[in-house]
C-alpha cells in the first residue's frame, strides 16, 4: 500500500463528485485500489437493482458501447502522442494480470450513469446516505418519510480538531443527531464529546432538553459503517410555544482526562427547525384505569402519546405513607419503576419496558428508548414516562399489562456480630426475602462516603447473597461498639438465577471506618422492595396507526 492509495470512503466520494478521473492513473497501477474502486462499483451496481429494479433497454448498452468505440479509436490514433493522466495507460506488472482498457472506461461510464440517475433525486440520495436508515428504530428508518429529517452537513474547526454535524431527526418527543469529533491526523475523538453541550430551545428561548433522556444509540445493523459517528438521542420535554425550535452546540472545549490535558476552542454551532409537520403527528390519547394495591400505593396510567418517531406511555403513581425518600446516589428514574408490557388480543406482545424482566427467547417488536421520571417527595407522587421507538403498525386492540413494581420502604432490620468471628463464622443478614453473608474483612480503601465528606478510607468486607428485592434504594448503616455510626453500602455483580431470586457477590463497604472493630451492629433502614406478579391489566383505546 503506498503514501497515494485511497480509501473506500475516497473513492465513493470521487465518484460522487465525478472527479474519478484525477486518479485513474494511479488507479490503473495498484491492484489494491482496483479492488476497492470494484467492490465500489458492485455496491452501487447493487443498490441500483434494490432501487431501480427493470432492466436496462438496448440504448444504454448502446452508449456505453460507443463511448468506448470512440475512445479506442482517439486511443489508436495517438499513439505516439504523450496520453493525459485519465487515460494512461500503466507498464503491466509482471505478477499481475494486465487490465482491460475498455473495461475501466465502461465501468466508469456505467458508474457515473448511475450515479447521476440515483443522486439527482434527493428521496433517494438521503435514504443511501443516512445513518439513521440502518438502525432497527423504525422510527428514525421512516424519518424522511415522516418530514421530521434534516441533513444539515455542518462543520466547525478549530485547533486542528473538526466537529461535523451531518444529519438530524427531530420530533415532539426527541432528537436524534449524528456527529463526530475528528482530531489531527484523523484521530477519532467521539469518546472525547459531551452530550450535555448540545442544547435545544423553543421559541421563547426555553430549553426542552430532558437531562434524565440522553444517550446514544447502539442498535446498528452495520456497525462497520457507524464507526465513525455518534448518533445522540435526546428527549425532548412538553412544550407549547411556537413551531419552531433551535438546536444549539455549546462546545468549548475537549476534555482529556487520561493525559490531563485540555483543548480551549469554538465548535459552537445552530441550526433551526420546522416543527409544525412533527406537530401535527402527535397525539395524546388520555387512559383510563388504576391499580390499587393493599399497601395503598396507587398506580394509574394516565396517558398514551404518539409521536412521529416514538410513542409514550405515562404512570402516576402515588407511594404509601412509608416510602423512603431517594438515597443521596440514586438517580430518581430507578427509585420507582413499574414493569408493563402491551399485548395483543393473541396475547403476542408489541412492547415491553426494561423492568418488565421477561425470560422467554422473543422480543416485542418496540423496544424501549428511554424512561424519565420526576418525583414530588412531599406529596410521594412519582410521574414516569416510557419511551419506545415506533411500531410500523399498532392494533386497533391491545392490553396494558403491569406485572411488577419496586420503591424503597422504611425498615428497621438489624444484625450484629464480633468482626474477628467472621472468617470462620460467616454473618447472615436475613430479612423480606433477601439473604446476605458478611464473611470476613477485605482491607481498609479508599471509598465514597458522600457527596460532603467525599472520599475517605473505609472498611471492607466480603458479602454474597441473593436477593428477592431491589438493591438500588436500599439504604444502610453501621455502628461500632463505641456507638459510632457510619453510612454503608452493598458493591458488587448481581445475576438472575432460576428460583425468581437474583445472586449476588461482591463487598459490603463502611465508609469512613479506617480502622477494624470489635464489634458491628449493621441495619437497613430502608429495603427497595420489589412486588411482583401483579398481573393487573387495562384494555386500551384503538391504537391503530401505519407508518
Amino acid at each position: 500500500m503506498s503514501e497515494n492509495c485511497l480509501t473506500h470512503e475516497q473513492i465513493e466520494e470521487l465518484i460522487v463528485n465525478r472527479q474519478l478521473g484525477s486518479v485513474m492513473d494511479h488507479i490503473e497501477k495498484c491492484t489494491r485500489c482496483q479492488h476497492l474502486l470494484e467492490a465500489c462499483m458492485e455496491e452501487q451496481s447493487d443498490m441500483h437493482q434494490a432501487l431501480y429494479p427493470d432492466k436496462l433497454d438496448d440504448s444504454f448498452t448502446d452508449l456505453i458501447m460507443a463511448a468506448i468505440e470512440a475512445d479506442k479509436n482517439r486511443y489508436d490514433g495517438n499513439k505516439e502522442e504523450e496520453e493525459p493522466n485519465l487515460v494512461h495507460m500503466a507498464t503491466p506488472v509482471p505478477t499481475r494480470k494486465k487490465r482491460s482498457r475498455k473495461k475501466w472506461i465502461a465501468a466508469v461510464i456505467f458508474l457515473f450513469l448511475i450515479i447521476s440517475n440515483v443522486f439527482t433525486q434527493p428521496t433517494v440520495a438521503n435514504w443511501m446516505r443516512s445513518m439513521l436508515g440502518m438502525t432497527a428504530d423504525v422510527g428514525l428508518t421512516q424519518a424522511e418519510k415522516l418530514g421530521i429529517h434534516r441533513f444539515v452537513n455542518v462543520t466547525v474547526r478549530d485547533k486542528g480538531i473538526t466537529l461535523e454535524v451531518k444529519e438530524l431527526a427531530v420530533d415532539t418527543s426527541r432528537l436524534v443527531i449524528v456527529l463526530r469529533v475528528v482530531g489531527p491526523y484523523g484521530v477519532d475523538l467521539n469518546n472525547f464529546f459531551r452530550t450535555d453541550t448540545i442544547d435545544v430551545l423553543d421559541d421563547n428561548g426555553k430549553s426542552i432538553v430532558d437531562p434524565n433522556a440522553t444517550g446514544r444509540i447502539e442498535n446498528r445493523k452495520d456497525k462497520w459503517w457507524w464507526d465513525e459517528y455518534l448518533v445522540i438521542d435526546m428527549g425532548l420535554k412538553e412544550t407549547h410555544a411556537g413551531d419552531h425550535i433551535t438546536i444549539r452546540g455549546n462546545v468549548d472545549h475537549f476534555d482529556f482526562e487520561r493525559w490531563d490535558w485540555r483543548v480551549n476552542g469554538n465548535w459552537s454551532f445552530e441550526i433551526g427547525m420546522d416543527m409544525r409537520s412533527a406537530r401535527e403527528q402527535m397525539k395524546m390519547i388520555p387512559l383510563e384505569g388504576e391499580y390499587v394495591a393493599p399497601d395503598g400505593t396507587r398506580i394509574k396510567p394516565t396517558r398514551m402519546i404518539h409521536h412521529a418517531s416514538a410513542f409514550q406511555i405515562e404512570f402516576r403513581t402515588q407511594l404509601p405513607p412509608n416510602a423512603a425518600p431517594p438515597n443521596e446516589q440514586l438517580v430518581w428514574n430507578k427509585y420507582h419503576e413499574v414493569g408493563f408490557y402491551l399485548q395483543e388480543q393473541s396475547g403476542r406482545k408489541i412492547a415491553s419496558n426494561d423492568y418488565y424482566r421477561d425470560k422467554s427467547s422473543s422480543k416485542p417488536a418496540a423496544f424501549p428508548l428511554r424512561t424519565s421520571c420526576d418525583i414530588e417527595e412531599s406529596k410521594k407522587i412519582v410521574t414516569c414516562t416510557y419511551t419506545f421507538g415506533q411500531l410500523t403498525e399498532l392494533p386497533e386492540q391491545a392490553e396494558l399489562v403491569i406485572d411488577n413494581y419496586h420503591y424503597p420502604i422504611y425498615t428497621n432490620d438489624t444484625i450484629s456480630f464480633e468482626v474477628k468471628d467472621l472468617q470462620s463464622t460467616p454473618a447472615v443478614f436475613t430479612a423480606r426475602g433477601d439473604e446476605i453473608r458478611i464473611g470476613g474483612v477485605n482491607g481498609i480503601r479508599d471509598s465514597f462516603v458522600s457527596k460532603a465528606e467525599g472520599i475517605k478510607p473505609s472498611l471492607w468486607l466480603k458479602a454474597s447473597g441473593r436477593y428477592s428485592n431491589e438493591t438500588s434504594g436500599d439504604q444502610w448503616t453501621a455502628r461500632d461498639e463505641h456507638g459510632h455510626e457510619y453510612t454503608g453500602y452493598l458493591l458488587g455483580s448481581y445475576g438472575e438465577s432460576e428460583d425468581a431470586y437474583r445472586k449476588y457477590s461482591g463487598e459490603m463497604v463502611i465508609g469512613g471506618l479506617n480502622h477494624i472493630p470489635k464489634k458491628l451492629t449493621i441495619t437497613r433502614t430502608a429495603t427497595d422492595m420489589r412486588y411482583q406478579n401483579i398481573n393487573w391489566s387495562m384494555k386500551l383505546p384503538n391504537l391503530s396507526r401505519k407508518l
